[in-house]
């Protein structure tokens, strides 16, 4: 008997560098579409060009969402 769970990926947790965001200051979150749920983030490093998160993936898409500081004059 095939079962398609046991084909599932565990979750497994990376570190993640995205550059051309203001890291600093800068609100991180994901969002499970499957799970309709938010999923911890944990921001490592925020520069003025640059942030650097944790967050744990599974085999299937999540939305990372960063919110940038409002620059200021």
């Amino acid at each position: 008997m095939l079962d398609p769970a046991r084909y599932d990926m565990p979750e497994q947790t990376f570190q993640l560098t995205l550059a051309g965001v203001r890291g600093e200051g800068a609100k991180v979150s994901a969002y499970d579409p499957l799970l309709d749920c938010e999923v911890p983030v944990k921001i490592i490093a925020a520069g003025a060009k640059e942030v650097t998160v944790s967050l744990p993936t599974v085999d299937y898409p999540r939305l990372l969402v960063i919110r940038e500081a409002e620059a200021k004059p």
